[in-house]
């Protein structure tokens, strides 16, 4: 069962894995942002830390502007083919950086707001 706040990798075309965090749910779609390495000219609207969460082990940002939604079928398909793995949750109070970070963003489409308001 995937829930707000469950955090999952996802592997790129190179097999690389990437790190996602579950910040919102509207109807039976989930709203997912990633974390990419910190970049001072890219949208610091959410800085995460290691201690945020232990993939974290460096400086990050959230990558807004990618957001994807999809659903926890397809998630839960994409674990069992080991495209994804989850990770431990992060906590409520590193959510609520994420979320509040995705409505000061630029970067972060309109069409996702419903999901972290």
């Amino acid at each position: 069962m995937i829930k707000i706040g469950d955090v999952i990798t996802l592997k790129n075309n190179q097999q690389t894995e990437h790190i996602y965090f579950v910040a919102g749910k509207l109807g039976d779609r989930f709203l997912l942002v990633n974390a990419t390495s910190f970049d001072p000219l890219k949208d610091s609207s959410c800085i995460m830390r290691p201690l945020d969460h232990p993939f974290i082990r460096k400086k990050t940002i959230i990558n807004y502007g990618d957001a994807i939604d999809t659903t926890e079928t397809r998630i839960e398909q994409n674990i069992n083919l080991n495209i994804s793995r989850k990770l431990s949750s992060i906590d409520n109070k590193v959510l609520t950086r994420i979320r509040k970070g995705a409505l000061i963003s630029e970067a972060f489409p309109a069409k996702y707001r419903p999901y972290v308001r």
